[in-house]
């Protein structure tokens, strides 16, 4: 007989090809009004007020484009019918978003007359349809120019000697970029700026500047020039830990160190790790400094390291990996405590010109990177951070993954548990955490007391929260950061690691819950046969999902725990029982096209009295592209999974399928968000969570799953990777594991065992 907690090897399956299906036919053109003489004369005349708006600007740089605003109605979002039939490449094409409800066009002498002439004469039924989807057409303004600091708060800023950060729009056309840089150029010699001026490589698909020593006059000019976004201040990059606390000496003797075998390497971007530590130093890969030594102050870095190494011993945290890790040592952010010695300040800029230059250098041997660090950037609803950007495209670029801390929020009272405090938006993640391609971690306590403000395993009260832009859910998990008392001391209550000597500290803050994650997710990607960041990514959400060692029970609660703590040992996450058996479908979908698995091999143990149960955990992954152009709308694919039971029907000789989803998607954002807003946001997040138990069974039919493509409206991506990751439980703790084996074996699926460096117990 065997044992329940053997551990079996998670099947691989594959799509065969019957399960490849066309998409048929689009839906029928929608109207969302009446198209009158009256629209058409509105709509028209608001093009002739653009014309008049901009004719100041069409006369100083005839060659350059200017911006409009449409506004999308609202019950028109959710459909995504974008104006494309008026506003296309012939007359004043999209060029990018803001909100869901806003879109951005490239306005021209030209084409306004074309599109002027078009909404008066044009009466294809397309074309009407998209007349009737507009708002409002409004001129790009200062106040858009403006938008993150006002006027005045930017007057200051460079009154202060604080440098200048303008972006342009991208007007995808070589030719238009081209002329509004070189006006752009002449605008900023005019002013005799030229020389102040640095561009800043935060993305491939707009260009960023810096200009020192900017004026009031020069900002009010360039402020006028017709291809501007936004202006903005350069902002500094930080740790902002809490005060710590000297806890105890250990001996170095007691520690492992190096053997002969090869450790895979961990990134640290940080405050650097002490030199010839006696625990840290041994497992140093190489070490890059960009901080001069008279500026260094290690406590951050080291204390970081000590958390990926030693977290587990330290805290005596269970279900933790013994891995040990080597690590590249980045040295970035200068001390900032005048009492340590020396201060000094990195900026976005200055991180990012770092960033080029050690993730290329390293990119073969380091593919993760923690980054315990966070700027005073808020995060927002309608755009992603210019540093979330950049990190995006760097992963991309090199097939990184790095891992970030939500941020801490540091001003009391702190947040109590549950939210009692209005905080607004004061406690919303801060850049780069807004990072689509990284992994966001927030904090949770680990211990409580009588008068520490939260209680063990609730958000810490520093911890930040989600959303991330377009209602992505930030932080992806949660991991121990520590607490607070009523008289805001973390003394015993805080996580211990490492200090600059053979000592042990304690602190707070997430930038210490980050490291405990890139333990765990590089434990995972490293038992990993073949190495996959993005299967690593999927199998670790879902463990947090699995683990249930937080309870999510209101809908405001998942933007702090995000999909929760992934308690479970790695070698737990990456093998099965016999009650429990996962799947993983790792898997290419193109365009056109959804998988269709008539015959999913649910157990057949788990039908008693002619009815299912069971307990099933879905969770999607996949790197949809990205355009930072489009906002809200940053994320240009969408990939959805529907696992459920359906039975044949026979209308008019016509064999039909009537098909019921049976595990739904958990979407846990409050409900102050308008429902079109969700659908259009969540419903394109790149990591989406399923769940259902089943106590009460469901009736007797077939099991179907499938996986649906879609590409954002002015989007035209071929195919689409994704990894979609399925638990199926029996709560009575019967073998369902042999009865999936059989079923995938009767109904021809091609299946392998999840590839790991140490294999689990093959049996099927």
């Amino acid at each position: 007989m065997s044992d329940k907690n053997e551990r079996l090897p998670i099947k691989v399956v594959f799509s065969r090809k019957q399960d490849k299906t066309k998409n048929t036919g689009g839906g029928q053109t929608k109207f969302f009004g009446e198209v009158t003489p009256e629209l058409r004369k509105s709509l028209s005349d608001k093009f002739v007020s653009l014309n008049k708006y901009y004719s100041k600007n069409f006369k100083e740089f005839p060659e350059v484009p200017c911006v409009g605003k449409i506004k999308i109605k609202n019950k028109a979002i959710a459909k995504s019918h974008k104006p494309n039939k008026i506003f296309n490449p012939d007359t004043c094409p999209i060029i990018g978003s803001n909100t869901f409800d806003e879109i951005f066009i490239k306005l021209t002498k030209t084409g306004i007359d074309t599109v002027i002439s078009e909404m008066k004469n044009n009466s294809t039924e397309k074309f009407k349809s998209n007349l009737t989807v507009i708002d409002n057409i409004l001129p790009y303004t200062s106040e858009d120019i403006f938008s993150e600091f006002s006027k005045e708060e930017m007057y200051k800023q460079i009154n202060s000697g604080r440098p200048v950060k303008l972006k342009l729009f991208n007007f995808d056309n070589q030719q238009d970029n081209k002329n509004s840089h070189q006006n752009f150029y002449r605008l900023l010699e005019k002013y005799n700026l030229i020389d102040n001026l640095e561009e800043i490589s935060f993305s491939d698909l707009f260009k960023t500047f810096k200009v020192n020593n900017c004026d009031k006059n020069s900002l009010d000019n360039i402020a006028g020039f017709s291809a501007l976004k936004t202006i903005s201040p350069i902002r500094t990059i930080n740790t902002a830990p809490i005060k710590s606390y000297s806890v105890k000496s250990i001996d170095p003797s007691e520690y492992k160190k190096p053997g002969k075998s090869e450790y895979p390497v961990i990134g640290v971007v940080d405050s650097g790790i002490k030199a010839d530590h006696p625990l840290l130093e041994p497992w140093i890969y190489a070490r890059e400094s960009f901080v001069p030594e008279e500026y260094q102050n290690n406590q951050h870095g080291t204390f970081v390291a000590g958390l990926i190494q030693y977290g587990d011993i330290f805290n005596n945290f269970k279900n933790r990996s013994n891995q040990k890790f080597k690590f590249l040592d980045v040295v970035v952010i200068p001390n900032d405590d005048p009492q340590y010695g020396k201060v000094d300040h990195l900026t976005e800029d200055q991180f990012i010109e770092i960033m080029n230059e050690v993730v290329p250098k390293y990119s073969n041997e380091v593919k993760i990177w923690n980054l315990s660090l966070g700027s005073s950037i808020m995060c927002k609803n309608d755009e992603i951070s210019d540093l979330a950007v950049f990190l995006d495209e760097l992963s991309d670029k090199y097939e990184v993954k790095f891992i970030l801390s939500s941020g801490n929020y540091n001003t009391p009272p702190f947040r109590s548990w549950p939210p009692v405090k209005d905080l607004g938006e004061n406690d919303r993640i801060t850049s780069p955490a807004d990072s689509i391609r990284s992994l966001t971690v927030g904090s949770i306590a680990h211990k409580d007391s009588d008068n520490s403000i939260v209680k063990k395993h609730e958000p810490s009260p520093f911890s930040r929260r989600g959303p991330g832009a377009n209602y992505v859910i930030k932080p992806e998990v949660v991991d121990y950061g520590g607490n607070l008392d009523s008289e805001w001391s973390c003394n015993n209550l805080g996580v211990f690691s490492l200090g600059e000597d053979c000592s042990i500290f304690e602190n707070i803050g997430t930038s210490f819950s980050t490291p405990l994650v890139t333990n765990t997710y590089a434990a995972i990607n490293n038992s990993l046969d073949n190495q996959d960041l993005l299967t690593s990514k999927a199998l670790l959400i879902h463990s947090a999902r699995l683990s249930n060692s937080v309870k999510i029970n209101k809908d405001e609660e998942n933007k702090y725990y995000g999909f929760g703590h992934p308690n479970i040992l790695p070698a737990d996450i990456l093998s099965c029982r016999n009650d429990k058996v996962t799947l993983i479908f790792n898997e290419l979908i193109k365009k056109g096209e959804h998988l269709e698995l008539y015959d999913f091999p649910y157990p057949e143990s788990l039908l008693r009295n002619n009815k299912w149960y069971g307990e099933i955990y879905m969770t999607l992954a996949y790197d949809p592209p990205l355009d930072p152009n489009f906002g809200q709308e940053y994320c240009r694919v969408n990939i959805n999974a529907s696992l459920g039971t359906y039975k044949e029907i026979n209308e008019n000789g016509e064999l039909k399928f009537d098909y019921s989803g049976e595990v739904p998607l958990e979407k846990n954002w409050d409900s102050k968000y308008e429902k079109e807003r969700i659908q259009n946001g969540f419903k394109w997040s790149p990591i989406k969570s399923y769940y259902r138990k089943i106590p009460r069974g469901i009736k007797n039919q077939d099991w179907k799953l499938r996986v649906d493509f879609l590409n954002r409206n002015e989007n035209n991506t071929a195919k689409q990777r994704f990894v979609l990751v399925i638990t199926i439980i029996d709560p009575e703790g019967a073998d369902i594991y042999t009865d999936v084996v059989n079923q995938l074996r009767q109904n021809a699926f091609t299946f392998n065992n999840l590839k790991l460096k140490q294999q689990v117990r093959q049996r099927y």
